[in-house]
């Protein structure tokens, strides 16, 4: 997990390879995963360095050629390269967070002598409603305020989940 958060650079070495990574050990690079692959050394790095072993190729008279590059600091510079996508996952992350401070449904459950309309009415005019704000209400208000406009009503709570408010009664 470390590897991919700070970032690796998977190389492969054409030459004489164990002198390389022999010096390159000795010069304190710290090399993993290190095979062979056709006849050649293939090893794993961290990126800066990789831009540190050119010397030491030019000693040993060894190329080498990246693979692959792994990890975040290479996946974030392919992502700013990309404006539309990220303006796009920020407006979305933003009005996701702007819709989520409203009321999508309402629910009425438990109801035996009142019909549920009477109930919804009673609650909009607590302010609770599909659309309104969720800050606009409180929800012991407004369950006291339902009982005060419904008289048959001995009891009636105010439940909010997320976006979605129940009216036990």
């Amino acid at each position: 997990i470390f590897h991919l958060l700070s970032g690796y650079v998977e190389f492969q070495v054409r030459g004489d390879g164990a002198r390389f990574f022999s010096i390159a050990a000795k010069r304190g690079f710290g090399f993993w995963g290190v095979r062979r692959a056709g006849g050649k050394a293939v090893a794993r790095v961290k990126p800066s360095a990789y831009k540190k072993i050119r010397p030491v190729c030019r000693r040993c008279q060894v190329s080498t050629r990246v693979l692959r590059r792994r990890g975040l600091p290479f996946h974030l510079r392919r992502l700013g390269r990309r404006k539309g996508l990220l303006a796009g996952a920020l407006a979305g992350a933003a009005l996701y967070w702007f819709l989520s401070g409203f009321i999508w449904g309402v629910s009425v459950s438990g109801q035996e002598f009142v019909t549920p309309r009477e109930i919804l009415d009673a609650a909009q005019a607590q302010g609770v409603f599909v659309g309104a704000s969720r800050e606009s209400f409180s929800p012991k208000n407004a369950g006291s305020g339902i009982i005060a406009q419904v008289p048959k009503l001995s009891w009636a709570a105010v439940n909010t989940d997320g976006c979605f408010v129940e009216i036990a009664v």
